[in-house]
């Protein structure tokens, strides 16, 4: 029976491996190798191991007692490299070819001793060593990082052709995490420094260490302009609200500027954190540019799709006073008198609590207008007071124990103390 199927190159190159190697035949010259060549070809053999999307690897065994220099080519390409393997050892190596489609020969002192097809059979497996690499890339001092000595920052990178999971160990603190790297990209771990500055991190896959490097404390780290982001919040009638997010660790200092008009600011943020900014602008009407160092880095459009809500934040303001001993100026077991003003355009409610005493209350302060409260001093002669809307802080003080209250200052007493327990234990 015939079989009519067309050759593809593959097929032919595959066939000139067989034949080529077995039978010493056409397209390559081993119908002249000699018996010093057969011996060769005995103790040094080529082996096709498997194939990538892009590249092919293949491995050199040498079976000599002394190391041997070896060549190899691809066919119909202008790819070769030499490989030294030692002795009784073997030697690995990548060819490109798209999904295994290569056939190469092997050379030694000039002869030809071998020819294989890439294994297009078997997709490799993701060498660890070879795929990923860890390095220490620069470190932030602890003025600007949540950890008191400082933090270092490596980088881990994929050079496999499919995702991997790695883990990393951070061996002088208990400290570890696990990171999925995408085909060719990199991620970054930051690890804390010890007490004498000093970080060494392993780098472990399926189980098994890789890599592992010490950290650079020799080069800061420098804030990235693409880890800044302007963001346009909401506006308002004649005014439009933003956002700097600063995802660098140290803290950045960044202008604005409101295009086609003449204003502009400067907004510092503090490392991993937000700050928020007003533009003059009637119902949003305004694009904003954002720049760093000179260069600008973003611009955004006010959102005039969104209306804002009032931050309480903004129109709460909380005043200490002044206090009033029981006998005279005595502080102990005294009281102090807070005002809270409202400049928002409604009425507020809020909790108010005692950072010393057992001690609550609420308060409704109408809209553009203040109410006054009265809190009892601790027995040191001390009173701290946070105000809270919907459940979140929005501002603290200290009572003012500087200033005595004149007589009349209880005419505005309008606090409401829902609780009233006995002082904390010291």
């Amino acid at each position: 029976m015939t079989d009519n199927r067309p050759i593809t190159r593959r097929d032919s190159l595959k066939r000139i491996a067989t034949t080529g190697a077995v039978l010493g035949g056409s397209g390559f010259a081993l119908g002249s190798s000699s018996a010093s060549a057969d011996e060769h070809e005995k103790q040094i053999r080529l082996v096709a191991i498997c194939y990538e999307k892009e590249r092919s690897k293949f491995r050199v065994d040498n079976e000599h007692k002394k190391e041997v220099e070896v060549t190899w080519n691809v066919y119909g390409t202008d790819q070769s490299g030499t490989i030294t393997v030692p002795a009784r050892d073997s030697k690995y190596f990548w060819v490109d070819a798209h999904k295994g489609d290569a056939t190469v020969t092997l050379h030694y002192k000039d002869e030809q001793i071998d020819v294989k097809h890439a294994n297009d059979q078997k997709k490799c497996k993701p060498d660890p060593k070879e795929a990923l690499r860890l390095e220490p890339v620069c470190y932030v001092d602890g003025k600007h990082s949540k950890h008191e000595h400082g933090e270092a920052k490596f980088r881990i990178t994929n050079h496999h052709w499919h995702k991997m999971e790695v883990v990393w160990k951070n061996y002088y603190s208990k400290q570890y995490g696990v990171r999925t790297i995408m085909p060719g990209e990199s991620r970054y771990v930051w690890v804390k420094l010890d007490r004498k500055g000093k970080a060494k991190v392993g780098l472990y896959y399926d189980g098994k260490k890789v890599h592992q490097a010490k950290a650079n404390t020799e080069t800061k780290c420098e804030p990235d302009p693409d880890q800044i982001r302007l963001v346009g919040i909401c506006y308002e009638k004649h005014r439009s609200k933003f956002r700097v997010d600063n995802h660098n660790r140290q803290p950045v200092s960044v202008t604005w500027n409101a295009y086609g008009t003449d204003q502009s600011g400067t907004v510092d943020v503090k490392g991993n954190d937000s700050t928020y900014f007003w533009v003059d602008a009637y119902k949003g009407d305004v694009t904003v540019t954002l720049h760093y160092e000179d260069e600008q880095i973003d611009v955004k459009h006010a959102n005039d799709q969104k209306k804002c809500k009032p931050d309480p934040k903004e129109v709460i303001e909380l005043e200490p006073i002044c206090y009033e001993g029981d006998n005279g100026k005595e502080k102990k077991h005294g009281r102090a008198k807070y005002r809270v003003t409202n400049h928002g355009h409604k009425d507020m409610k809020l909790v108010w609590k005692h950072r010393y005493r057992y001690q609550k209350g609420t308060i409704t302060v109408p809209k553009h207008s203040s109410q006054y409260l009265w809190v009892k001093l601790d027995k040191k002669g001390k009173a701290r007071i946070g105000l809270y809307y919907d459940g979140k802080l929005l501002t603290e003080a200290d009572a003012n124990t500087d200033v005595v209250c004149e007589k009349n200052d209880h005419d505005n007493d309008n606090g409401d103390n829902d609780n009233d327990m006995p002082d904390v234990p010291a």
